[in-house]
Order: C-alpha cells, then sequence, then structure tokens
C-alpha cells in the first residue's frame, strides 16, 4: 500500500542506475561498505577472509576526478551576472543559498551533482515571514480571525529573501506532470530530506521528512512516537508553478537522466575488483606456507 514515501517506478530505476557512481563518489569507505554488490565473494571464500580482503582494498578514483575535473574546468572562473540582472537578483549571488556559497560555488556543487547522476535539481524557497504582533507579542487577527497578512516592508525588516537550495537526483522520490497550455509542466514533487534540529541545551537531532511540492502549495511530512508516517506542516504560496529546476548532463527525459560517465565508472568498478584480487594473491604468494613430508 503506497504512502507519501513510495518512490515511484521512474525513480526507482533511476536511483537503480545511479548505485555504482554514488558508491564511487564516497571513496574507498563506501565502496567497501557496499560490499558484495560491488565486490563479489568466491566460492570456498569464508567470511572472514572476504572480510580481511575487503578492508585491504583501496580505491584508485578515477571516475571521481573525472568527475571534479570536468566540472572544474567548466567553472574555471567565477560567474559573472550580466548588467540587464535585476538587482533584486544579483544582490543574492554573494549568498545564493542562504548559507555563505556564493553563486559559483553552488553552481559548483550543483554541476558535481548532475555529472555524477546525469541531472541535479535547484529549488528556490523563501524565508517564513512571521505574523505581525501587537506590544504583547500577539498575533494581530483580521476581520475574519485570520492572522493579518505581512506587507513587503515587514519581509524586509524581517530580511526574509529568496534562497536557493540543491537536491541530488536520489532525493527526488516521486512527481506528476502534464502538459497545460502546451507545456509539459510539474504538478507535484516528493522531496527526501534529513534536518538537523537543536535537541536540548548541547544536542542535536536529525529528522527525516518528505517535502511535497504542489502548485500553490506545500507539504511536510514527518514521522511521530509510533514511527508512522504524519503530516507536519503544510501551505499556501503565491506562485501557480513549482519552483524547482532540473539540471542536465544526460537527459533521458522529463525529469530523469542518467550518469554520463557510467562507461567509466564501470572500467573504474574493474580496477577495484582486479586490485582486490591482485592484493590478495600478493599477500597469498608472500607469506611461507609450513610443509611437512614422510609423515602419515
Amino acid at each position: 500500500m503506497s504512502d507519501v514515501t513510495s518512490v515511484s517506478a521512474t525513480c526507482a530505476a533511476g536511483m537503480k542506475s545511479r548505485e555504482l557512481e554514488r558508491a564511487l563518489m564516497g571513496g574507498t569507505n563506501e565502496m567497501r561498505a557496499q560490499g558484495e554488490k560491488f565486490t563479489p565473494r568466491y566460492d570456498g571464500e569464508d567470511v572472514e577472509s572476504y572480510k580481511t580482503r575487503l578492508n585491504c582494498t583501496f580505491l584508485f578514483n578515477a571516475f571521481a576526478e573525472a568527475v571534479r575535473s570536468s566540472s572544474g574546468k567548466v567553472l574555471s572562473r567565477d560567474v559573472i551576472l550580466n548588467a540587464d540582472v535585476p538587482s533584486q537578483i544579483a544582490d543574492l549571488a554573494p549568498n545564493i543559498d542562504g548559507q555563505g556559497r556564493n553563486l559559483t560555488a553552488f553552481a559548483l556543487d550543483t554541476f558535481v551533482d548532475a555529472m555524477t547522476d546525469g541531472l541535479s535539481f535547484i529549488f528556490v524557497d523563501f524565508t517564513e515571514v512571521k505574523p505581525k504582533t501587537d506590544a504583547n507579542g500577539n498575533v494581530i487577527l483580521d476581520a475574519n480571525g485570520e492572522p493579518v497578512k505581512p506587507l513587503l516592508s515587514d519581509q524586509i525588516a524581517q530580511n526574509a529573501r529568496p534562497y536557493a537550495i540543491l537536491y541530488k537526483a536520489d532525493q527526488i522520490i516521486g512527481f506528476k506532470h502534464a502538459n497545460i497550455e502546451g507545456f509539459e509542466q510539474l504538478t507535484q514533487i516528493r522531496i527526501h530530506e534529513v534536518v538537523t534540529e537543536p535537541s536540548g541545551e548541547w544536542g542535536e537531532v536529525q529528522i527525516e521528512q518528505i517535502r511535497v511540492l504542489n502548485q500553490g502549495s506545500f507539504e511536510l511530512w514527518r514521522k511521530d512516537s509510533k514511527d508512522d508516517w504524519i503530516l507536519f506542516k503544510d501551505g499556501i504560496t503565491s506562485l501557480k508553478y513549482i519552483p524547482i529546476v532540473p539540471f542536465y548532463t544526460h537527459r533521458t527525459g522529463f525529469m530523469t537522466g542518467t550518469p554520463p560517465l557510467k562507461s567509466l565508472a564501470e572500467l573504474n568498478l574493474e580496477h577495484w575488483i582486479s586490485s582486490s584480487d591482485q592484493r590478495k594473491a600478493l599477500t597469498f604468494a608472500r607469506f611461507a606456507m609450513m610443509v611437512f613430508k614422510g609423515l602419515s
């Protein structure tokens, strides 16, 4: 039975096609963690011997080097905005994500993810504007009993602003689209996130959540104490479209793509397996074996 966390068939196929590339980007530790998926255990090889061989295998990461090198060449110089770019947008470039990354650094990370997976996603969110309050801190209500809508001056006073969020392809677990007025448009998308929130005076806790974006509305789903997914927060937006943009390096369809360097990734896997076998053979050859003769 499907729920908000269900992964669509299209997204599941994309995740499957990127398993090797994502593991290679994780380096030696991730390749070891994948175990027999990418490092076969041979007939007659016991578990302990296999673990020893696996933990003595190191990755020569040609794939990750190629991804970073090609991305770095594209963005070897800072992104320069044209003079006709509105100042409201240009002013965001030094801190495009609200976390201190400038436009060039953000674009580089976007390109690295897309070169790894075939595509990445940029979502534009907006800082939540707090409602108007009176001198006692109570929310001011209108004639209908609803909170008074904040004005542009309130946004400016609270330094509310749009900011970009970079999502990896594997974070997208489902989407819907339709042809509206001659254009293929995204009508819904579900995104898996892990957010960190403070816990107590010193600690912090990581929380899984599913962000659901619709045209003109949003939902956030989280687990409750019984591990059931419940609606944590929802609301409406002033936009009639979903402000998320795919960046493709190898497009296969609407909102889908595959790794452009798959052949290199497979060659890197071949080297990983061969290196593991070679190291095992050298270790076996280097250690003397005790032999007894003439004994029954």
